[in-house]
């Protein structure tokens, strides 16, 4: 049974909108405010250009201006986002499902291995399949089961991607 509901046709609807890409210089985590700094709240290169390439197509898709979140490793057990929407001031987090033909194993979840790692962090996802051996059909089925856990009640969103194009974005019904 179907408990999500695909709502891709009302997100893109705003695809035609002015948006944009915004660097954030700080991450404000229960209203104190943590800066860029070294080795405590920054960026990390090999993460920060993909970060880049899957804003500039959420924007390109959705038409919402997204702002790219920063690392806090100072002071410890900081959760943060990868991303914000800040139309809405949303959380938004990044999860790629790598998994290749040879290890692929049909029975096992790996969607909501990837939004149980997310806990804490946002409560709308990005799942890009474009690297693994996940099929559409099984991704859209894994993120229903996962959406009907009790421990996922804080995934709100999930927007499925696979290459440069969004499959769909469910909601539970």
């Amino acid at each position: 049974m179907m408990i999500i509901k695909d709502i891709k046709n009302e997100v893109i609807i705003h695809k035609y909108k002015s948006s944009d890409i915004l660097i954030a210089l700080f991450w404000e985590d229960n209203g104190i405010r943590y800066y860029l700094k070294k080795n405590e709240v920054f960026y990390k290169k090999e993460e920060f250009d993909n970060n880049i390439k899957i804003a500039k197509w959420f924007t390109d898709v959705t038409g919402l201006t997204i702002q790219i979140q920063p690392i806090v490793l100072n002071p410890p057990h900081i959760k943060t986002s990868d991303f914000i929407i800040v139309d809405t001031k949303t959380k938004l987090e990044l999860k790629t499902i790598t998994v290749k033909n040879k290890n692929y194993n049909p029975n096992k979840n790996y969607i909501n291995k990837a939004l149980g790692n997310g806990y804490g962090q946002a409560n709308h996802f990005i799942i890009d399949i474009s690297n693994s051996a996940l099929e559409i059909n099984k991704a859209i089925n894994d993120i229903n089961l996962a959406m009907s856990y009790m421990n996922r009640r804080y995934v709100h969103r999930v927007y499925l991607k696979k290459d440069n194009t969004l499959i769909g974005v469910f909601e539970r019904k």
